[in-house]
């Protein structure tokens, strides 16, 4: 997939989600507001209002450009479908660890990833010989590969990284204007954060998703593409599930929930000292958390 596709689609799915809010009939924003408010070109929002028109979505009147109906789930592009072949791999991959499907020790084959993320051996290769970089897996025989646990150093090295990198996105942050994407944003994560903590022996097991999207939500203030690589691997050990008592899961999930929520809801008051201090306090309590409920900490 092209670049210029992959933007094409990842804007067409923000743009829709901005859609469903409105009402049936109000009038589109202009090609320069909707460039700012989503971050790609004018040519980019040009090709995907025609393409919302093409679908029947919007359509053009005396007006400007109206909403013709509200967006169904048929209107958005699959995550397979904006994902390029090394997100596809990565995700799958991190997927199969964050569900337990793959625990410490255990061996898995470059063939089994390329059939879950319908992809080449050796694209799949190329993925794992880097992430091997960081420790986590090692390779074996014949296609193969394990794997590793990690131990406290690693956790507070990985939780020192973290902080550096979330602290100067979230600074940055801070620095600007709330905008309405932004508001929407944290009022999406608050809803989400609530529904979560009010059936919280339900879907406390659906937190940690969340807790990825809204962290890398951070970090993607920091617009900074390395940034965003690393925060792949430090949501990736953070939810590490076989690392953890089990039975302490849901407590704390139920933690870090009511520590998202005092960030975000001292960002909607427009109190920035007090977002940026519960930050420093989640971070900390996280790493906290993490380094207690390693094996190497049971015995």
């Amino acid at each position: 997939m092209s670049r210029s596709s992959n933007v094409f689609r990842r804007t067409t799915n923000l743009l829709m989600t901005h859609l469903k809010d409105q009402p049936v009939g109000a009038v589109v924003p202009s090609e320069t507001a909707l460039s700012r408010t989503l971050d790609v070109s004018r040519t980019t929002v040009r090709r995907v209002l025609q393409h919302a028109q093409d679908n029947g979505i919007l359509a053009t009147s005396g007006a400007g450009v109206t909403i013709r109906r509200h967006p169904v789930p048929e209107d958005f592009f699959s995550d397979t479908q904006i994902s390029s072949r090394p997100e596809l791999i990565e995700n799958r991959f991190m997927d199969l660890v964050r569900r337990g499907d793959l625990r410490p020790g255990q061996q898995f084959s470059e063939a089994d990833l390329a059939r879950l993320s319908q992809t080449s051996t050796a694209s799949v290769r190329e993925f794992l010989i880097g992430f091997s970089q960081f420790g986590l897996i090692e390779r074996r025989p014949r296609g193969g590969w394990r794997l590793c646990s990690f131990d406290e150093q690693f956790a507070k090295e990985l939780s020192e990284m973290r902080a550096l990198i979330e602290l100067a996105a979230f600074d940055r942050f801070l620095t600007r204007d709330m905008t309405r994407q932004s508001e929407r944003a944290l009022k999406a994560f608050y809803d989400r954060h609530i529904q979560i903590r009010n059936d919280l022996e339900t879907l406390y097991v659906g937190f940690p998703d969340l807790d990825k999207h809204f962290h890398a939500w951070i970090v993607s203030g920091m617009e900074n593409r390395f940034a965003s690589s690393h925060l792949e691997v430090i949501s990736f050990v953070f939810h590490y599930h076989y690392q953890y008592e089990k039975a302490g899961e849901q407590k704390r999930n139920s933690i870090a929930i009511n520590e998202h929520l005092m960030i975000i809801e001292s960002l909607r008051s427009g109190d920035r000292d007090g977002a940026r201090a519960a930050l420093v306090q989640h971070l900390k309590t996280s790493e906290t958390l993490l380094v207690s409920t390693l094996w190497p900490a049971r015995a």
